[in-house]
């Protein structure tokens, strides 16, 4: 199995641990076309649930820049037809979380949302895409506070920019034209050498492999699914799934926290298994 950045605990390595500041801002500076003077990378993120029932989210990666600027980064490799009101939850509950009790409103930080994803999600328009609250009096900006970044890798054809470089690296697909702008780059050559890093570590292996079965047991539910043309079974089959992979996780005495981020099972789902 080849092991890429696109798989997103390998992603959450290279640029979302301490000590990775440097190669992130390089990214987020090609992304957000501007200069970052500070990055801070916050660590396990999860969004606070209001109750049980609640959807609970596990960032991929998320930094605070230059001290008022919230940044959430997403990878997302196969297309759940949920990214928009997936990228809005991750938003609102960075916004929400982001405000301490006593605070005042205005001091909230503003928050931006990067989803990475290795489809197409919208037919018309360029391979990045930027998403607004806008007034439809004029089309004028309503706040700035909201910004969700789609960047749509296979859309990409680009090399000569820096952005286009880090999309080739993230994608791995060829090696010649990785091997060119890992030369370029001392970023990229920096984070090719933790790929590098970590493809040879055993228990990155082994992770990659769950993680890879894991979705296509996933994708195979959903597709099976989607063949019998019902939401319930749908639903059924994507769940039973992932409870399969769980509980042969579980057989092999993996973490509960690593099942948990591997699958996206809660902790009283998997106990129950």
């Amino acid at each position: 199995m080849k092991i890429t950045p696109k798989i997103d605990f390998i992603f959450k390595k290279i640029f979302g641990e301490k000590g990775s500041e440097e190669i992130l801002k390089d990214l987020l500076e090609a992304i957000l076309k501007k200069e970052i003077t500070s990055i801070e990378i916050a660590k396990d993120v999860h969004l606070v649930k209001k109750n049980i029932e609640n959807k609970e989210g596990i960032l991929d990666v998320k930094a605070i820049i230059d001290k008022r600027e919230e940044i959430d980064i997403e990878i997302q490799v196969k297309n759940e037809y949920n990214v928009i009101k997936r990228s809005l939850y991750y938003w609102s509950g960075l916004y929400y979380n982001g405000l301490n009790r006593g605070k005042n409103y205005i001091e909230n930080k503003k928050v931006i949302v990067i989803m990475i994803l290795d489809y197409n999600l919208l037919k018309e328009g360029p391979y990045h895409e930027i998403g607004r609250l806008r007034r439809d009096y004029e089309n004028r900006i309503l706040s700035e506070d909201i910004e969700i970044h789609y960047i749509q890798m296979p859309k990409c054809k680009e090399i000569e920019t820096n952005l286009g470089k880090w999309i080739s690296f993230i994608k791995y697909k060829d090696k010649k034209e990785v091997s060119k702008i890992v030369g370029e780059n001392r970023m990229i050559k920096e984070a090719d050498r933790k790929l590098k890093y970590l493809t040879g570590d055993e228990e990155v292996r082994r992770r990659a492999e769950l993680k890879d079965r894991a979705t296509k047991a996933y994708n195979t539910s959903i597709e099976y699914a989607r063949q019998e043309g019902e939401e319930r079974g749908k639903k059924i089959g994507e769940k039973i799934g992932i409870q399969k992979i769980a509980i042969k996780m579980k057989k092999s005495k993996i973490k509960i926290e690593e099942i948990i981020e591997l699958t996206g099972l809660t902790l009283e789902e998997i106990n129950e298994l």
